[in-house]
């Protein structure tokens, strides 16, 4: 009689043990599928925050090339060309590509052209990223809105960056002088 009571509870002992065995996996891989969304929570952000940046370092090519312009040929303004108003832009765009939109936000998604890894419209992948240039003008300066939206696990994310651009050079800029 002794020895069944005995096995018995070694049935019992190896089903306590089975179990909490399981219950040490499931939380494992669930701290695994937490880290793995967390982690591409954040290469998203990490991404956009890029891009936004990007899209304020394309108006601010504008502003030094309409600068570096001005200085050879003393005919415009530093802002010239970019109006208050709502802009898409590429690494690429310069003042002749600068395409304003009508809408309060941009309705085409940048693509990734996976051989030069550079975002561009319509070249490459499309990605879940969309990026619009706010430009508002301000009596001696200029405020860039730079902001990225996208999509992920059906919620919309946001990332903003703005900047102020002002003429902070002299009014009389001295002559140009190649080196």
């Amino acid at each position: 009689m002794m020895r069944e009571k005995r096995n018995g509870s070694y049935i019992i002992e190896s089903l306590v043990a089975v179990s909490l065995v399981v219950v040490g996996l499931v939380g494992i891989f669930g701290l695994i599928i937490r880290s793995t969304n967390m982690n591409k929570d954040v290469q998203n952000r990490v991404a956009a925050t890029y891009l936004a940046a990007e899209g304020i370092e394309v108006i601010k090519s504008i502003i030094d090339a309409n600068v570096e312009g001005n200085n050879r040929t003393r005919i415009g303004a530093w802002n010239t060309g970019l109006t208050g108003g709502t802009y898409e832009v590429q690494y690429d765009t310069t003042l002749a590509t600068l395409n304003s939109i009508g809408g309060a936000s941009s309705t085409v998604p940048l693509s990734l052209d996976a051989e030069s890894g550079t975002y561009a419209y319509g070249v490459g992948l499309p990605t879940p990223y969309y990026r619009t240039i706010r430009i508002e003008e301000l009596s001696d300066r200029m405020r860039v809105t730079s902001s990225v939206e996208w999509t992920a696990d059906r919620k919309r994310h946001f990332v903003f960056l703005q900047d102020v651009f002002t003429n902070w050079r002299e009014r009389e800029t001295p002559a140009y002088s190649p080196l």
